[in-house]
């Protein structure tokens, strides 16, 4: 979705340059999808960071075990 928004900005930009757009247009636009884009790059850091603490918790032991020992008759 990054690379969603950081296309929009760019699409922003050349039609900003052409004059082609309405005024107020292109400042709006860039806005919203520079929010965005921080949304999407801050989403993406939290999710990697849970992801490694889910792995962390579901591959560590629950228990240890030193040796067995027989109970009962020998």
């Amino acid at each position: 979705m990054a690379d969603l928004s950081l296309l929009e900005v760019v699409y922003v930009v050349i039609v900003y340059s052409a004059g082609g757009a309405v005024e107020g247009w292109a400042t709006t636009t860039f806005a919203v999808t520079l929010g965005f884009l921080g949304i999407f790059v801050i989403l993406s850091f939290v999710l990697k960071y849970l992801m490694l603490i889910l792995r962390a918790q579901f591959t560590r032991q629950s228990y240890l075990t030193e040796g067995q020992r027989k109970v009962g008759k020998s």
